[in-house]
């Protein structure tokens, strides 16, 4: 992978945890290629390559969970077996309410679950516990979903359900499937993305990210350090990163009071060396290293609420 590469991830991701609202590249080439000063031409064929390599397995076009009246629990899985790693992904497709798992290189990886109560989130965690093959759950803390203003139309219903069938297809597929023009369906699109209602996650498999190595640093903080400023300092030392977040500050009711950036780069040598460089900075606790391989995205709990809200407008 190339600064090009680098650069489009980047600015998909603008800055965001990419399973938070990520952009739609069908939706927004113009802008992204605004924004790298390039071609929409050239966006939309790196894409195309990208899907080519099986970088991007394609997007998964979700609703806020705010839409349902659910919260969000986030928490980290342990599997010390590599070998019990593929079974136990697809054993968390059978668990209600599993949306999203970040698969990382060695044992652990990271699981956001949707609930509507804590009893509902406990019942959700005993039942990843119990899938052979997992060798620890933390407990997962509950938080909000990123804000939502949208409220959804019986339109705006159908509109996710033909997205969520058609996620690798044109737009003018998937209008075509919710019964509206492109011009209709683009515009319904738009306005759920502008009031959070929809999150377009990618999904990437980052084993496919060649010549190049990809560490995402979770950046400990001192007990009275601000995060805000130390992410500031993270961006000053290196522009070039892919994307940072700083969970506590992201008004999610999130307790992680860490800097959480990514970045591509050269060897494992450089990783150390960005390692020792975010040790120096004022405030810092400490440095977490983890490699992505692969995000992986569960939809049943999607497509059963949808279904569920079209056929409550269809019999009202």
């Amino acid at each position: 992978m190339d600064a090009l590469d680098a650069s489009i991830l980047r600015a998909m991701s603008r800055e965001q945890v990419l399973w938070w609202g990520s952009l739609d590249p069908r939706l927004c080439a113009e802008a992204l290629a605004k924004d790298l000063h390039v071609d929409p031409g050239t966006v939309r064929a790196r894409l195309r390559r990208w899907e080519r390599d099986g970088f991007l397995l394609g997007f998964e076009v979700v609703p806020n969970v705010r839409l349902f009246g659910a919260r969000m629990g986030g928490g980290t899985l342990r599997v010390d077996d590599p070998r019990a790693k593929e079974g136990v992904l697809r054993a968390l497709d059978l668990v209600d309410g599993v949306l999203v798992v970040a698969d990382n290189v060695g044992p652990w990886m990271a699981i956001h679950v949707a609930h509507e109560s804590p009893a509902a989130l406990a019942r959700r965690e005993a039942a990843v516990r119990r899938i052979p093959g997992v060798d620890e759950l933390e407990p997962c803390i509950p938080h909000d979903a990123p804000a939502c203003s949208a409220k959804a139309t019986a339109l705006d219903w159908r509109i996710l359900q033909a997205l969520r069938v058609a996620a690798r297809d044109p737009l003018a597929a998937a209008a075509s499937r919710a019964g509206v023009s492109v011009k209709t369906f683009r515009r319904r699109y738009e306005a759920l993305v502008a009031g959070g209602a929809v999150w377009s996650i990618p999904v990437l498999d980052f084993t496919r990210w060649s010549g190049a190595v990809l560490a995402r640093f979770l950046v400990g903080l001192v007990e009275d350090a601000k995060p805000g400023e130390v992410a500031r300092e993270v961006r000053r030392l290196r522009p070039d990163l892919l994307q940072i977040a700083t969970p506590s500050e992201l008004g999610l009711g999130l307790p992680y009071r860490i800097v959480d950036a990514s970045m591509s780069l050269a060897s494992a040598g450089e990783v150390e060396e960005v390692t020792r460089s975010l040790l120096d900075i004022k405030g810092v606790a400490g440095v977490e290293v983890v490699h992505p391989r692969r995000f992986h995205v569960y939809g049943h709990w999607f497509d059963e609420r949808i279904a569920e809200r079209l056929g409550a407008e269809a019999v009202g």
